[in-house]
């Protein structure tokens, strides 16, 4: 089900998915219409607007998931710091992930064209028109891809708040100097939630600085910055070459790079290609923890399609470190952690809501409360 006010955006991404096998498309063009389509249609997903003529789309995603959890997808322009942020507090209500609406930048590339020069106008248009061409189909792909997958996500009201826990190896204390560690998460679809509950609940004087490296569509890592550093009172920064890692401090991995430590404690960060298909990517930050760090590294893997990430925190094991992964009973989706698991590399599986207990008492040797 496509929710959006916007009767051309409703029936672009219904272009989008109308040459798809297996989708069918149903409109809403409001929240009273959409609510009411919930119980007659039964979808198996809804792609939802920020906002709607009569709700906003935080109340809608609240009122579905009170009532009757399905896959919500968030499809939003890439504008401006406050529509980030919101996409993120529908994101913190129950949504699974969010995306760039296709074709949404061609207003602004046209008003660029606009103010050209006249004799560059030709060329310029030709130009933008193949990136806007290129653009558009990667985000029609990415669109696709994130809609299949979520749709087979199964919702529940409230999740239970006990984990599967692993007696694979026990909780230690692996260096009696905490500035010298290095916490690296991983995270896919799903890590987001997890991300900022784990930072709300570490305690303020947590003494070893944390690299996430989350998976995200182009554009939104500044508002899963600001939502975080919003919502969890905790220092959150995008990491820089060659920048070094500070304590009580999280780092997220910028776009389009890959970003990696050195054992000097500084950012490596650059343009390799692709790994597993994502750059950054949690193998590239895991590998050079393990290089770098050895023994002094912790490796959390949290929920998220994929195996990105999986073997290289089976080297920071090897090397060591201590892992932890996300149980199957907390993830959205558990294939990042779940295929650590068969690889052995886990010392830990835990729930989310013992994350940061775990981690305290791994990085200061004791059990402290939680925030």
């Amino acid at each position: 089900m496509i929710v959006e006010a916007s009767a051309a955006i409703r029936q672009r991404i219904a272009a989008i998915l109308a040459g798809e096998p297996g989708i069918d498309v149903s409109h809403a063009a409001t929240a009273k219409e959409a609510l009411a389509g919930l119980e007659s249609e039964k979808p198996d997903l809804i792609t939802i607007a920020l906002d709607l003529p009569d709700l906003d789309g935080l109340s809608f995603t609240r009122l579905v998931m009170e009532k009757d959890p399905v896959p919500i997808v968030v499809v939003s322009e890439v504008k401006d710091s406050d529509a980030l942020l919101r996409a993120f507090e529908i994101i913190e209500a129950g949504a699974l992930a969010v995306v760039e609406t296709p074709g949404s930048r061609e207003a602004e590339d046209q008003q660029t064209r606009e103010e050209t020069s006249e004799e560059a106008q030709e060329e310029a248009q030709l130009e933008s028109q193949l990136e806007s061409q290129l653009e558009f189909r990667r985000l029609s792909r990415q669109l696709i891809a994130t809609i299949k997958a979520m749709s087979e996500v199964k919702l529940v009201r409230r999740r239970s708040n006990l984990g599967n826990r692993s007696a694979a190896q026990p909780v230690e204390h692996i260096d009696s100097r905490p500035e010298k560690m290095l916490l690296a998460v991983g995270a896919s679809t799903g890590g987001p939630a997890v991300i900022q509950r784990l930072l709300k609940e570490l305690p303020p004087d947590f003494p070893v600085p944390m690299v996430i490296a989350q998976h995200i569509a182009p554009g939104f890592l500044t508002g899963l910055l600001g939502w975080l550093s919003a919502t969890t009172g905790y220092r959150v920064e995008i990491a820089a070459h060659n920048q070094k890692l500070e304590p009580g401090t999280a780092y997220l991995c910028p776009d389009g790079y890959q970003t990696g430590v050195s054992a000097t404690g500084r950012f490596v960060i650059n343009d390799q290609s692709l790994i597993n298909g994502v750059r950054p990517s949690v193998a590239y930050l895991f590998r050079t923890a393990a290089e770098a760090y050895g023994p002094r590294a912790v490796g959390v893997l949290l929920s998220g399609m994929g195996r990105d990430g999986a073997r290289e925190l089976k080297l920071i094991r090897d090397q060591g470190g201590i892992t932890i992964v996300q149980d199957a009973q907390s993830s959205v989706v558990h294939g990042m952690p779940g295929e650590a698991i068969k690889l052995s590399a886990a010392c830990h599986v835990v729930g989310s809501s013992e994350l940061a207990r775990l981690i305290t008492r791994i990085v200061l040797g004791e059990s402290r409360p939680v925030r």
